[in-house]
């Protein structure tokens, strides 16, 4: 069976790139299902790309193999990494946007991919995501054994991730990313929040924590039991992010109002 190819890039919608790649590896794997996990994500933005990929692995099959471009350092001595956790394997430079992945989905082996003959035959400095990255994740979708790729590494860079902290008076936690709707998603686990708690941003008291935008009238802010787990910031029928300014690394209170 040929795996399926997640791809994760910042390419964006309007240039051809996202899909060179995908020609790239149709050539080298005609039967490959391409699944575009996101396009959309900002120019470098590794943090974000992290966060999408800790919020979607999940969902995915076995052995799926996830393909990242998201590469500020493309084209200098920075690595291309591949991973693996019990169910999927990874491509991705090696920038820590693989190390965001929950628990059950963690990367427990690394290899460095160093295999030229893998790669197309002329390698742009500043294209890997389709000069090496595509071409690789055709040649394991064909069902290449990991150990050809490159020698295991145990080093691989890696992003912190921002653990919530306990204060004297609850929990602070920091905004993590602004989404398509305007929804502000924190670092803050849904189960964290007792029900007598309500949520701060900006010293404005959000409520407790509801479970569905309708639990406000329209256009009021309201603190919310996200979909992957984490307590977002929204306004029902409007976009919390743009009205606020919202931005990523704000703090975020959870505690009992005063």
């Amino acid at each position: 069976m040929i795996r399926p190819i997640a791809l994760l890039t910042d390419f964006g919608y309007r240039d051809p790139f996202a899909g060179i790649m995908k020609g790239v590896i149709l050539a080298r794997a005609p039967r490959a299902t391409l699944v575009d996990l996101s396009h959309g994500i900002a120019p470098g933005d590794i943090p974000a790309a992290a966060l999408a990929l800790r919020q979607s692995v999940p969902y995915f099959p076995k052995r799926t193999i996830f393909t990242v471009v998201v590469d500020p350092g493309v084209g200098s001595k920075r690595r291309v990494v591949w991973g693996r956790s019990r169910k999927h394997d990874f491509l991705a430079p090696d920038n820590g946007v693989l190390t965001w992945l929950q628990d059950d989905d963690r990367i427990t082996q690394w290899r460095e991919v160093t295999n030229t003959l893998l790669f197309l035959a002329k390698v742009s400095s500043t294209f890997h995501g389709r000069d090496i990255l595509a071409p690789v994740a055709a040649s394991l979708a064909n069902g290449l054994p990991p150990a050809k790729l490159g020698p295991k590494i145990s080093n691989p860079e890696r992003l912190a991730w921002p653990e919530p902290i306990r204060v004297r008076n609850g929990l602070k936690g920091v905004i993590l990313s602004c989404d398509h709707f305007g929804n502000v998603v924190t670092n803050i686990p849904v189960n964290l929040a007792r029900p007598q708690e309500h949520i701060f941003h900006r010293r404005r008291d959000l409520g407790p924590l509801r479970s569905h935008y309708a639990a406000v009238p329209p256009g009021r802010a309201l603190a919310l039991a996200g979909s992957a787990g984490l307590i977002e910031i929204s306004t029902r029928d409007g976009n919390y992010a743009a009205k606020t300014r919202a931005r990523r690394g704000e703090t975020v209170y959870v505690r009992t109002p005063r």
